[in-house]
């Protein structure tokens, strides 16, 4: 599925950690496919303690026939150590839509346009089946099952750089 993925403006992701809805937000997108307010919120910050935000703040998964917003997804923070972890939410209405698997892939590319990324986590519920079938589509490896901070149980899955094309451009709107 044809996507752009247009990095959240600080106005729409203070709304959201207001937990209101800004007009550019708003029309045509589900809820359920936006981030959470705490997401919003650890992006606010990061984003004021001076880190990049299109390592920190949120992308809106836009599609390009109509630009109805699919969902949203991102970095969590900046890379470390080689490793990056993203983050994403379709709204139920687009699932099974091949939406998830495009917009990991895009995340992906930007990820490995830095060259000190080698690997990009996603941390999943092990019952979230769709999820694990996305990035096992997508070649990303099992690892260890661990406890988030909100005491879940997820799974670790790993992206690992196989190569960086030379010349490669990306670019966010």
């Amino acid at each position: 599925m044809p996507i752009t993925l247009r990095l959240m403006s600080i106005a729409e992701l203070q709304a959201i950690a207001n937990a209101t809805q800004s007009d550019g937000i708003e029309v045509g997108t589900e809820a359920d496919g936006l981030p959470p307010p705490f997401v919003a919120m650890r992006s606010l910050d990061h984003i004021q303690a001076g880190k990049p935000a299109d390592w920190c703040s949120p992308f809106l998964i836009i599609r390009n026939s109509d630009q109805a917003i699919l969902g949203a997804c991102g970095f969590k923070d900046i890379p470390r150590n080689g490793r990056v972890e993203i983050g994403y939410a379709v709204s139920s209405k687009y699932r099974n839509q091949g939406v998830a698997t495009a917009a990991i892939q895009a995340l992906l590319d930007l990820a490995y346009l830095n060259r000190s990324v080698a690997e990009v986590l996603a941390t999943i519920a092990p019952t979230n089946e769709p999820s694990i079938r996305t990035v096992q589509g997508l070649r990303f490896e099992k690892g260890d099952m661990t406890i988030d901070s909100d005491g879940q149980q997820i799974v670790c899955w790993y992206h690992r750089r196989v190569h960086l094309p030379e010349n490669v451009e990306c670019t966010i709107s």
